[in-house]
């Protein structure tokens, strides 16, 4: 019994460290917005930059969708399985998107 909890943890230590060595490499998190007006662009962009200085390795990529075309957007990322990794839209357009 010792001899499995011992295997069982050297086992979760190894992927434990393994995961913090995947985290530590840079990553970019696609971040799709409909909040299109000037201000708004700029308050987000200074949040991801906020973001980024909080989590060193870590880049946050805006990318602004035209309020029209929220819907033909993300069904077509739906679609091709290449959502972003956060999206902030309206409310009332999250519950048409069909679950996966």
């Amino acid at each position: 019994m010792k001899r499995n909890v011992c295997l069982i943890l050297t086992i979760v230590l190894t992927i434990g460290f393994s995961a913090v060595q995947c985290a530590a490499e840079d990553v970019t998190i696609r971040f799709w917005s409909d909040q299109s007006e000037p201000w708004q662009q700029k308050e987000i962009e200074a949040m991801g930059r906020d973001f980024e200085a909080a989590h060193p390795g870590i880049k946050v990529e805006a990318e602004y969708i035209a309020w029209q075309d929220r819907q033909a957007k993300m069904t077509a990322a739906l679609a091709a399985q290449d959502v972003p990794d956060v999206a902030l839209l309206s409310s009332q357009y999250a519950t048409s998107l069909p679950p996966e």
